[in-house]
């Protein structure tokens, strides 16, 4: 025991000199990158690419069965996550990210050369193979590697992780679209998702580690862990940012009511921005705002969202993330009150939807899954936060469905806004009932 303490000791200072920055920071950029060329690459060549492919004279399939393969990715994406969550309890972050990169190279050269061939081929291969692929290589596993690295600045790093995948996002629609555009052919879309994976596992096995112990480091660099203890103790005392020193298991997390608490403030943000992309463009439009208008409001969505993640990076750490949810709840209930209201001729208010959208969007990208992390720990992070997107998917994935029925009984998606308007409302009253130990 003394050898070992002895030990600890020795290699503690050795593992930072205080000269060099933190590798955690490279984790975290790392972690950004292979969650975009991993997580969500393909999902994005598919929305360019297999609308080409459907379009040619010797592909015949059905466009409602092109859009039910998407839907079967978007769920299986969160179906499996309880399976990806013990898979990287059990082998650790690393071990997903280089399954997921080695999957979507075959997966990739699969679907291009055999996705147009039927319609099972291209469940098979996109809906299933490709989804199971980048679900690996994101959300869990990304997140998981965060909440080990970093505990004093966990909410700043789980920001900046995301705000790197964002940024570099903006990227890939244009460069799918060029290559596709450049060898006349859809395929190459898919071939471009295969190299985006090798690309990925180059990331992964130079720069990716599990946690700090593995390059002989303590999370957030520190020199002194019993120093640091006292240190955070302090801060987390000034900032009443609570973060668990203890991790929970899942049933003990299960049972307990912040849990289902945190569930309750982030469901109807994934409800609004659902509804956002399935009926956005469809309202807008429809009432007769110009689509160009239209479309250019989704960018700025898009650049909200991007610089509301950079926004709030310094403060997570600092104000409780949950409360911070509370307020993206109501920013969300805004545009969708908003939307329920909004006139031809109010293009203006369209803006400040979109606006809210954004700004909500983001905040739950980076405090919903540290609001999990800082309450239950680290130890079994990746199998609570494996149970938590299935539920997220499977409820919020009626959203669509439930406000393309409100449109068909109406003749428009008002009531389909109010509804989650009022959600929102809800989610802001969960958000604030969440009460913490007092001896965090």
């Amino acid at each position: 025991m003394e050898d070992k303490e002895k030990q600890s000791a020795v290699a503690a200072p050795a593992s930072s000199t205080g000269k060099k920055p933190f590798y955690g920071w490279v984790v975290v950029v790392a972690c950004g990158l292979v969650y975009l060329l991993l997580g969500s690459f393909a999902l994005n060549a598919g929305q360019i690419g297999i609308p080409v492919m459907v379009t040619q004279p010797d592909i015949m399939m059905d466009r409602t069965l092109v859009g039910l393969g998407f839907t079967v990715f978007i769920l299986f994406q969160g179906l499996l996550a309880p399976l990806i969550g013990m898979l990287v309890s059990k082998k650790g972050a690393r071990v997903s990210m280089m399954l997921s990169a080695i999957l979507l190279i075959v997966g990739g050269i699969l679907f291009a050369q055999f996705g147009g061939s039927s319609t099972i081929a291209y469940f098979l291969i996109f809906g299933v193979l490709l989804s199971v692929s980048g679900a690996m290589g994101s959300q869990v596993p990304c997140q998981t590697t965060i909440s080990m690295w970093f505990v004093k600045k966990r909410g700043m790093a789980m920001a900046i992780m995301m705000s790197v995948m964002g940024i570099v996002a903006f990227l890939v629609p244009p460069v799918v679209n060029y290559v596709i555009q450049a060898t006349g052919t859809w395929t190459s879309a898919f071939y471009a998702v295969s190299g985006a994976a090798v690309v990925g596992l180059v990331i992964v096995v130079l720069f990716v580690r599990n946690k700090p112990e593995d390059k002989g480091l303590v999370p957030d660099g520190s020199l002194d862990v019993a120093a640091d203890e006292g240190v955070a103790e302090k801060k987390q005392s000034v900032s009443k940012v609570y973060k668990a020193k203890e991790s929970k298991t899942l049933k003990q997390a299960f049972k307990t009511p912040a849990f289902w608490l945190f569930i309750g403030a982030a469901l109807p943000l994934y409800f609004g921005f659902n509804v956002n992309v399935s009926a956005g463009v469809l309202h807008f439009s429809g009432m007769g705002i110009d689509p160009g208008i239209v479309a250019f409001g989704l960018s700025v969505q898009g650049i909200v969202a991007l610089i509301v993640r950079f926004l709030i990076a310094p403060l997570i750490d600092r104000i409780e993330p949950v409360r911070v949810l509370a307020f993206a709840g109501v920013v969300m209930a805004v545009s969708m009150f908003i939307a329920s209201f909004c006139g031809p001729n109010d293009t203006a208010l369209m803006f400040v939807y979109f606006v809210c959208i954004g700004c909500g969007w983001g905040i739950n990208l980076v405090c919903a899954p540290t609001c999990f992390a800082n309450y239950f720990g680290n130890e079994n992070f990746s199998k609570i936060i494996g149970w938590v997107l299935p539920i997220f998917s499977i409820i919020a994935g009626m959203i669509p469905v439930i406000a393309g029925a409100a449109f068909s009984a109406t003749g428009s998606y008002n009531m389909a806004y109010i509804g989650i308007g009022v959600c929102c409302v809800i989610g802001v009253a969960c958000s604030l009932l969440v009460r913490f130990p007092k001896n965090a």
